[in-house]
This record gives structure tokens, sequence and C-alpha cells, in this order.
């Protein structure tokens, strides 16, 4: 159930109001140009409809805060969204509310404000109404590897591309270059790929995988939510499925159903006892569900991945435990349609049998899922990515020697150095600037000039900030892993004759700064930062 924001959330509202108005519509489109998140374009004349629409966000905002309607909190948010927009169903949707999560509202910190920015842009956009419809949808991510891949014309209709353009320009009013990256693991692999996108299919045969993968796992939630409809009696039942196939989307999630249906997984609707004959029974409305979490499953998997190219072996290998995908020179004369196929179904077997399965029929299934959502995916976004796939299947590459193939490798490696190196750098500066408020806050909360009406916020300020310390006590596990992993890959890549003295120096130097940091205000953890020096990568 939702709720209107409490009087504090609402103060923290127009705080973010403000701030994201601040980004969207004060930026130029030179600016916005410089981002380059238009298939990396960089002329002000190709942003035109991009940035009429992002100014346009900023100021939605400001007009549904001063309204104080649509903007509804929602207690029950799955964990890591942050914000939904919701709109009725069908092909001509209306705006319905937009969901903000708790912790959205918690606090206008200089701590959380930012990524919190960033978030509500990203749903703000989806809010963006050119009638008859709302033109952004969701096709690639931040976080996943298909972002830089989408023309132009699609990367305007895709609201991880406003977020992205949001972090970029939010960074540049901050000087704080890389503390709103995508939150992703593998940026540099990610760029690697795609400098290199021409030498193999490797690159957008992982775009594509992305590309499809969340389309199925949206369409399952589409689906999910169908599912638990039910007549409300037994005349009602025809007006449902009337309605349902008079409407181009509804009557692709009945198109859903049948499949899954003549798959084994679910019996047909209006039949049972269990079900009254008014809707799925409970088991079938759970086995929705749990093609949601497994896709879910999949699309964290595929996001979070590690590629790996392999001289030897003909089949391509995701090892759950490790996130690594191993993909060997054998299949690298497969287009990217055809390899993003391969990817999907290596992820899918990696990840063994889907918790909880109530449906036998479920494991031979599986790997129809993708392709059976995506097929009957909702028209507008069936019909961009149908579009689309043409772009990559006709893409030109060439298949790597094996030599080339053994130095792509190499090269990833030494990118997945960089991705350690890139995410511990914005650890410190963020664990700089957590100290240096805290010690700011706590001298003006102790300033005996400080006007009595003010004192209660300045102390409240203060406590907090003291409080966002403890974040730091917890470092030390993450960073230890890190290390560790960095002193594998520098053993790796000295088999290759290759030693990342650049690397490791700015690994001594975070952990240097981080020792600092972290004892100055937690000094029990000092004989642990010491032994963090024994994990280092060694230079010779």
């Amino acid at each position: 159930m939702s709720r209107p924001p409490t009087a504090e959330e609402q103060k923290v509202l127009v705080v973010l109001s403000q701030q994201v108005h601040g980004v969207t519509a004060g930026c130029t489109r030179q600016e916005l140009a410089l981002t380059g998140v238009l298939a990396g374009s960089t002329d002000p004349a190709d942003y035109g409809l991009f940035h009429a629409r992002f100014q346009q966000i900023g100021l939605d905002l400001l007009e549904l805060v001063k309204q104080g309607v649509r903007l509804v909190v929602n207690e029950n948010m799955p964990d890591g969204m942050g914000a939904n927009t919701r709109t009725t169903w069908g092909m001509k949707p209306d705006l319905l509310d937009i969901e903000l999560a708790p912790s959205l509202l918690a606090s206008s910190s200089p701590r959380v404000l930012p990524p919190n920015i960033v978030t509500l842009i990203h749903e703000l956009s989806h809010a963006l109404h050119e009638a008859p419809s709302f033109p952004v949808k969701d096709y690639a991510y931040r976080s996943g590897w298909a972002l830089e891949y989408l023309p132009a014309a699609m990367a305007e209709c895709n609201a991880d591309t406003y977020a992205e353009a949001a972090a970029l320009l939010a960074e540049g009013l901050l000087d704080r270059p890389g503390q709103l990256r995508a939150p992703g693991r593998t940026p540099a692999i990610r760029r690697e790929l795609l400098r290199t996108a021409g030498r193999s299919a490797l690159g957008p045969a992982l775009a594509w995988a992305d590309l499809t993968v969340n389309r199925a796992w949206l369409r399952s939630n589409d689906y999910r939510v169908t599912a638990e409809m039910d007549a409300a009696d037994t005349p009602a039942r025809a007006v449902q499925l009337a309605d349902w196939l008079a409407d181009e989307d509804l009557a692709a999630r009945v198109e859903i159903e049948g499949e899954l249906e003549r798959a084994g997984l679910i019996k047909p609707r209006y039949q049972g006892m269990f079900n009254s004959g008014f809707g799925l029974s409970g088991a079938d409305k759970a086995t929705a569900g749990q093609i949601h979490t497994f896709l879910t499953a999949v699309k964290k998997a595929l996001t979070d991945l590690v590629p790996v190219p392999v001289a030897d072996g003909t089949t391509v290998v995701y090892q759950h435990a490790s996130g690594q995908l191993s993909i060997p020179h054998a299949v690298t004369d497969q287009g990217p349609v055809p390899l993003a196929a391969l990817v999907i179904d290596a992820v899918i077997q990696g990840l063994g049998e889907p918790a909880g399965s109530e449906t036998p029929a479920f494991t031979s299934a599986r790997k129809r899922l993708v392709d059976l959502l995506v097929r009957h995916d909702r028209p507008v976004e069936r019909a961009a990515l149908k579009e689309l796939r043409k772009t990559f299947e006709t893409a030109g590459y060439r298949v790597p020697t094996r030599s080339e193939w053994r130095g792509l490798a190499v090269d990833l490696r030494i990118a997945r150095l960089d991705d350690v190196v890139a995410l511990w750098r914005v650890v410190t500066v963020q664990a700089r600037d957590l100290v240096t408020r805290s010690k700011s806050d706590a001298a003006r909360a102790k300033d005996a000039s400080l006007p009595p009406a003010s004192a209660p916020a300045v102390k409240a300020q203060a406590a907090q900030s003291l409080a966002d310390l403890k974040v730091l006590s917890g470092l030390d596990k993450n960073l230890a892993l890190e290390i560790k992993l960095a002193a594998t890959i520098t053993e790796q890549l000295a088999a290759e004759q290759i030693v990342p003295v650049a690397q490791i120096a700015e690994l001594e130097e975070i952990l240097a700064q981080l020792t600092v940091l972290v004892c100055g205000v937690h000094p029990e953890k000092t004989a642990v930062y010491q032994g963090l020096w024994t994990l280092m990568p060694k230079r010779g």
C-alpha cells in the first residue's frame, strides 16, 4: 500500500526536487552533448529532443511537488528499487503515480542526495508524457553491458540514459569525477570490449544478451501482475478475456499464458476446483512469481559476470560462485546474436536448479523463458528490439586469431584491475568526505555563537554525520577481498611478463589514505589495516 509522504519526507522531497531541477533545467544543450550519452555523439545538434526531455523532467517534478499529488511512498518497494512509475494498463496508458521508497526520502544528507537524484531522474523520465504515450522505456541499464550500444534514437527513449547524463553532470557540479559511477563492477571491462568491438563479437554479444534478458525480466513482472488478476464471477470471465484481447499489450500477455500452459508450467485459467473457475490457481500464480524471481537472478548474474577468453574447450561456461564466464576461442566464429544465446544458456545452466520450484516442467522450460517473454513483449518495446536486432546481426566483426584472443584475455585482466582501483578510489573520496563533514558539523554544533533557534537542527546534523562514520568500520572486509583479487590478477599477468606498476602504486596509495581515514575515527581497526598491507600485490 502507498501513502502520502510524512512532513519530514516532504521536506526531503522539496530538497530533492530543487536539486533535480538544478541538474536538468540548468544544463545547456552543449553541456548535455559533452556527456556523449547518445551513441557517443558530442554534437549539440544531435541533442535537441533529448535536451528538451531532460529539462522537462525537473520542471515536472517541481510541479508534482507543488501540487502535492502523485508522489507517494511505498514501504513495500522491492530491495534495490528506489522509485517506480505506475501507469494504467494497455496501449493508451495514463500516469497513476510515482512510488518512492522510504530510503529515498530518509535524508537530505550530502552523502545520499546525489545518488538519489540520479535514481529519481531515471524514474521521472518514465513519466514524460507525449500524447498518446510515455516514450521513455527500459532497454539498457547503467550497470549492464548494453548502454553504449544503443543507437541515438533508442537512447533518447531509454530511462537510464537520462540517469547516466544526470550522473555525469552532477559529478561535474560537485567536482567529484567518478563519484556517481554506474553501480556495476566492470565498467573498465565494458569500455575495453566496446573499444575492441570490431575485433571480436564478444562485446556486442554481451550487449545483446543484456538487452534481451532485461526485456524478459521486465515482461515477466508484467505477466506476474496479470497472473494475479481474477474475474469477479463466472459471467465476468468472458468480459475480462475480451477486454484483454482487445488491447495489444494485454493480448500478448494472454499469449504468454498460453505458451506457459502448453509447456506444462501452469494449468488453464478459469478451470479447476481450486480456483473456482475465476482465475489461475494459487500454485500457478506462485509459478508466475517464480519465473520473475528466476529471471531476476539471471539478470543479476549477467550484469555481474566477468568475461574470460580462454584458448581451449568448445562450450561457454558460467561459474556462479566466481562469476566467471569462460568463452573458448572455438565459439568466436559466432555472430553477436548466436553468441549471446550461448551466453544466456551458460548463465542459466550455471545458476543451477531454481530454488523452490513447484513445477517439474520448470527445469526443462527455463532456457526457453527468455525467448518466450521477448517474443510477447510490450508492442513498442518488441518493435524497437526487433529493429535493433538487425543492427547486431549485420554488425561488422572478425574472428580473432588464437593469439589475438589470448591478447584480449590479458587486456581484460588489466581492465578488471583498473575496475578494482577505480572502485576504491571512489570509496576513498567518499570516506574523506564523511570524515571532513563530521568534523565540520561537530565544530559548528559546539560554536558558542550559534543562534538558539538554529541549535537543534545543527546538533541533529552533527549527530547524523557522526552516525554516518559507522559505515567506515566495515570497509576492511571488502577491501581485503579486493586486494586479494588484485594480487591474483597480478600473478596471472606476471605469467605474461606484465607488471601493472601504475595500478599497484595507486592501490598502495588508496590503502595508505584509507588507513589514516578509518583508523583516525576507528582506532580499534589499526591492526587490521596493518595486516592488509601483507595482502598487497607485489611489483616484482
